[in-house]
C-alpha cells in the first residue's frame, strides 16, 4: 500500500510539474518577456558591454529551465524548424571533435557552444511565438544606438576609430549588419501603412552606416552592395520618388564619409592596393593586407598536412613553425591565432569536415530563408517576405565579412550569428497566422 502511494505521489508530482511547464509557457506575460529577450540581442549587441550576451543569456536560461520539454517540443516542429535547429547544433558538436583531437582545451568549448544554445533558444522562440515587431524594434534601436555611439567616441573621445565595446572590425561589420536590417525593415512596416516607423527606419540604417565608416572596418565595404539589393526588392513597393529619396539619403551619406579628409576612409580603402603592390613586388608583407595574405598562404599549407580533420588551432603552431623554418612564409604571422579568413582558417583547423560544417551555418539558413521570399505561395503576407529578407541578409553579410576575417573566432560574432538567426526566423514563424494555408506552430505541444 505504502509503495502504490508513493508511486501515486511521484505521477502527481509529475503531473503537476508538466502542468506547471504548460501554463507558464502559455501566459501572455511571459511571452512577453521572451520576446524582450529577443528584442534585446539587436538592441543592445553593440552598445553596451558584453551586450551580444545579454539577451543570449536570458533565453539560455528560459532553455534551460525548459530542457525537460524540449524533446516534445522539438517533435511538434515543422520540418524546417528542425532542419535549422541540427544544423546549428551539428556546427557545435562537429567543432567539439576538433577540439578534442586537438588536446580537449576546455576553454575553446565555449564559442561553438553558442551555436547549440541558439538551437535550444529557438525551440523556445518557436513556442512561445514572439512578435515580430519586437525584433524590428530591436534592430531600430540598436542601429540607432551604435551610431550615436560611434559618434560620441568620435568627435567627444577623439577615438581614430570608434569601436564601441568590441574589436573594431568586428564592431564596424555588425553595425553594417543592423544598417541592412534597417534597411530591410522598411519594407515590413511600409505594407502597414506605418509611415513613423518606416521614417525612424531610414534614421537608423544611417546611424548605422555612420558607426561603419567611422570605424575604419575595410573588408566589410564588400558587403555594401547588399545595401543596393534591399532598396532594389523595394521596387514595387515604394514610389519611385520616395525610393529615389531613401538611395540618395544614404549615398550621399556615404559618399560624403568617403571624401571626408578627417576620417581618411578613402586613403583606407586605397591603401589596399599600395598593400598588395607592395606584397607581390617582394617590398614588404608587414601590412594588414600583406600580413593577410601570409595567413592564408600558411593556413593552406597546413590543411594540405591535414585535409579531413585539420590540424587543429593549437596543433596548427607547430606547423606554422616549422613552414617559418622553411621559409614557406613569414615569421610575423606566428603570433596570430587565426588566418582572418572564416573559410580558410576552417579548412586549417578543422580540415573538409571543419569547412563542411561552416557552409552549412551560411547556406542552409540563406536557403530556408530564401525559400520563404521568394515563395509564389499567393498565403505568404508581404511582412513575412520582409522577415524572410532580413534572415537572407545575416548569412550573406557574415559570409561577405568573413573573407577577411574570422568572425566566429570572436565571443561577440559567434553569438551575434547564431542568435540573430534565430530570432528572425522565430519572428517570420511568428507571422504565421495572418498567413493561409500554412501549418502554424501552434502544433507544438
Amino acid at each position: 500500500m505504502n509503495l502504490k502511494s508513493e508511486q501515486t505521489d511521484i505521477s502527481n508530482l509529475t503531473l503537476n510539474n508538466i502542468s506547471l511547464y504548460s501554463k507558464l509557457i502559455e501566459n501572455n506575460y511571459f511571452k512577453i518577456l521572451v520576446g524582450l529577450f529577443a528584442f534585446s540581442i539587436p538592441a543592445l549587441s553593440l552598445v553596451v558591454g558584453s551586450g551580444h550576451s545579454i539577451g543570449p543569456a536570458l533565453l539560455t536560461i528560459v532553455a534551460l529551465i525548459y530542457l525537460p520539454k524540449l524533446g516534445t517540443y522539438f517533435q511538434g516542429l515543422q520540418k524546417d524548424d528542425k532542419i535549422l535547429i541540427v544544423t546549428l547544433a551539428s556546427y557545435f558538436l562537429i567543432f567539439s571533435v576538433s577540439i578534442v583531437l586537438d588536446g580537449f582545451h576546455t576553454r575553446e568549448f565555449d564559442r561553438p557552444s553558442r551555436f547549440l544554445l541558439a538551437a535550444l533558444a529557438l525551440i523556445i522562440l518557436l513556442k512561445t511565438r514572439i512578435k515580430a515587431e519586437l525584433v524590428l524594434y530591436g534592430v531600430i534601436i540598436g542601429a540607432t544606438s551604435t551610431g550615436l555611439l560611434a559618434i560620441y567616441q568620435y568627435f567627444v573621445l577623439d577615438m581614430v576609430r570608434p569601436h564601441g565595446f568590441k574589436i573594431v572590425i568586428a564592431y564596424g561589420n555588425d553595425s553594417l549588419l543592423l544598417a541592412l536590417l534597417a534597411l530591410a525593415s522598411i519594407g515590413f512596416f511600409l505594407t502597414q501603412k506605418k509611415y513613423l516607423l518606416v521614417a525612424l527606419c531610414v534614421i537608423a540604417a544611417t546611424f548605422a552606416i555612420s558607426a561603419f565608416i567611422f570605424s575604419g572596418t575595410r573588408g566589410g565595404w564588400l558587403a555594401t552592395p547588399l545595401i543596393l539589393l534591399v532598396l532594389y526588392s523595394f521596387r514595387k513597393k515604394l514610389k519611385t520618388s520616395l525610393l529615389l529619396s531613401i538611395t540618395s539619403i544614404i549615398f550621399v551619406l556615404i559618399i560624403a564619409m568617403l571624401l571626408s579628409p578627417k576620417l581618411g576612409t578613402l586613403d583606407r580603402l586605397k591603401l589596399v592596393n599600395t598593400n598588395l603592390n607592395n606584397y607581390f613586388s617582394g617590398q614588404t608583407v608587414a601590412t594588414s593586407t600583406g600580413l593577410r595574405l601570409e595567413m592564408w598562404k600558411s593556413a593552406l599549407y597546413s590543411f594540405k598536412e591535414k585535409p579531413i580533420f585539420g590540424t587543429g588551432e593549437y596543433g596548427n603552431k607547430a606547423y606554422k613553425q616549422q613552414q617559418i623554418q622553411q621559409g614557406l612564409v613569414s615569421s610575423k604571422i606566428y603570433a596570430f591565432g587565426h588566418a582572418h579568413n572564416e573559410i580558410i582558417t576552417a579548412l586549417s583547423y578543422r580540415g573538409l569536415i571543419g569547412f563542411l560544417s561552416l557552409l552549412s551555418i551560411y547556406l542552409v539558413p540563406l536557403w530556408l530563408f530564401s525559400k520563404v521570399l521568394f515563395s509564389k505561395q499567393s498565403a505568404l503576407s508581404p511582412e513575412t517576405k520582409m522577415i524572410a529578407l532580413g534572415g537572407c541578409l545575416i548569412p550573406l553579410s557574415y559570409f561577405i565579412y568573413g573573407l577577411t576575417q574570422s568572425m566566429f573566432d570572436h565571443n561577440s560574432g559567434s553569438t551575434i550569428y547564431p542568435f540573430f538567426i534565430v530570432i528572425y526566423w522565430a519572428a517570420m514563424r511568428g507571422m504565421e497566422p495572418l498567413d493561409r494555408n500554412i501549418e502554424p506552430t501552434d502544433g507544438l505541444s
